[in-house]
């Protein structure tokens, strides 16, 4: 497994933040934002390349971290098999807008795979882009609250956005297009740290190789601590 770790490609700016048109946040509202493209690969000083088992690999390639799970990826002791950018050591606490692009390089019928955008634990907000019985996008949290809708998308964006503890998933097809929200309303109370992977389990992972690019990576939040 590669990891490049030759320069930063971290951007820190102070901006207002305008997000989800439901509950816009406020022009005169300051944040952080925390932008990273992987032009310089994978910093290990911000992200910790992680899996479950065996047969992931988390790797930088021509500017964006390609995520795989191999056709023999195997299930680990909790369960469940990932490949996993992970463990951001930058905490947003307060609201936040959070997003990342993907693209499905290897994403075969039928693969019982899911792409996910989500708090890290103790968090479990998340939106995802999966093939669980059907193509489709999802949001969901702990206590149950989820939003689905079918899509054929191969390219796109996935973004979480926060206001007090209420959180809203949303997507689009293409950095030209709208954000298309999610209709479930999600609970998020803790600091917030975040992943982006690939996960299955024995039961749904049906043996075929899935392979997604991520890219353009950005958080905005009222207050980002990073350790």
């Amino acid at each position: 497994m590669a990891l490049a770790a030759a320069s930063i490609a971290f951007v820190f700016v102070i901006a207002p933040l305008i997000v989800s048109s439901v509950r816009p946040a406020s022009s005169e509202t300051k944040v952080v934002v925390f932008a990273d493209d992987f032009t310089g690969g994978i910093n290990t000083n911000r992200w910790t390349p992680m899996g479950a088992s065996t047969g992931y690999s988390v790797q930088a390639v021509n500017g964006a971290v390609e995520l795989t799970l191999e056709a023999n990826a195997t299930i680990g002791t909790s369960g469940w098999m990932n490949a996993n950018l992970g463990s951001l050591r930058c905490v947003a606490r307060g609201d936040y807008e959070v997003s990342i692009d993907y693209t499905l390089l290897d994403w075969p019928s039928a693969n019982g795979t899911q792409f996910v955008l989500g708090e890290f634990p103790p968090g479990q907000v998340n939106v995802r882009r999966d093939q669980f019985q059907t193509e489709r996008y999802a949001a969901s949290d702990s206590s149950g609250h989820a939003a689905i809708a079918a899509t054929e998308d191969r390219a796109g964006s996935l973004r979480l956005v926060r206001h007090g503890t209420s959180v809203v998933g949303s997507y689009r097809a293409g950095a030209d297009r709208p954000w298309v929200e999610l209709p479930a309303q999600l609970t998020s109370p803790f600091d917030a740290t975040f992943q982006i992977f690939l996960w299955s389990d024995g039961k749904n992972f049906a043996g075929k190789k899935v392979r997604v690019a991520v890219d353009n990576f950005r958080l905005a939040a009222t207050n980002v601590v990073c350790l």
